[in-house]
């Protein structure tokens, strides 16, 4: 039987015993300022020199406190998913998916936006490397970035906002961003990124009662789901992405998949 050996934390290199994700409150001089940008009434030249001055100051903030994986507070995005993933061709936004939040003040209504790919995704420039290069070059610590897990294009919509005609099979839509993050990751490698984080890793689930296996009527124990790592060879409801040979994963529009 194999000992498990206790991580072993540096004060130099990470893995660091604290760390941060990544997302900081913005200050209201920075959303004043992206507010400004999306009328019209400064550029995005003039909004960036915002943003550097905020990161500036969360770099400072996190360093004071001791921390030495430093982020950028994620300042140069509106949501901590789309300004990366609509960075890639053949993605854009479209809407959102309403849902409502209670607390004692009243309700909240909401409607987080949702990725739709529209054509073949590609990678056709840089995304990340000139704002980790700024980050870099205001810290003397370790400079971290974040960038969505690619689950996030498909996570709230399945595949009903996935293009039939530029995937009529899902496959090549899965390769293609796999594809594309590989050449994100790469760059940024080569600009001496040690430490990408992932934002939001949405794993792979089963959906009881939109998609149940016809041959499970009970919801099967977590150990044997973990055992098998599949579910049964049909589903009976007609919202499924798609159902393989028998035996295989069954995925469908209510589900997040690797």
């Amino acid at each position: 039987m194999m000992n498990a050996q206790p991580q072993a934390f540096s004060a130099a290199r990470p893995p660091f015993r604290a760390d941060h994700v990544g997302s900081f409150l913005r200050p209201k001089f920075l959303l004043d300022a992206r507010e400004q940008a999306s009328r019209g009434a400064i550029t995005a030249a003039a909004l960036r020199e915002v943003e550097d001055r905020a990161i500036r100051e969360i770099v400072q903030y996190q360093q004071d406190l001791g921390l030495r994986g430093i982020t950028d507070g994620e300042f140069r995005r509106s949501y901590f998913h789309i300004d990366f993933l609509t960075q890639l061709d053949g993605v854009v936004e479209k809407g959102g998916i309403p849902v409502k939040f209670h607390k004692a003040s009243g309700d909240i209504d909401y409607a987080p936006p949702v990725m739709k790919v529209i054509d073949q995704v590609r990678r056709s420039r840089a995304i990340q490397r000139r704002d980790f290069e700024f980050l870099k070059s205001v810290t003397d610590r370790t400079a971290k970035v974040t960038i969505p897990s690619p689950t996030m294009l498909h996570f709230r919509g399945g595949r009903d906002v996935i293009s039939l005609v530029a995937y009529p099979d899902l496959e090549p839509f899965y390769a293609d961003v796999a594809k594309a993050y590989a050449q994100e990751i790469a760059d940024l490698a080569a600009a001496i990124s040690r430490v990408p984080g992932w934002r939001r890793v949405a794993t792979s689930r089963w959906c009881w009662g939109w998609c149940q296996p016809s041959s499970t009527s009970s919801r099967p124990s977590m150990s044997s789901r973990r055992a098998s790592n599949r579910p049964s060879d049909t589903c009976r409801s007609s919202k499924c992405a798609y159902r393989r040979s028998a035996g295989s994963r069954v995925r469908c529009t209510a589900t997040t998949w690797r």
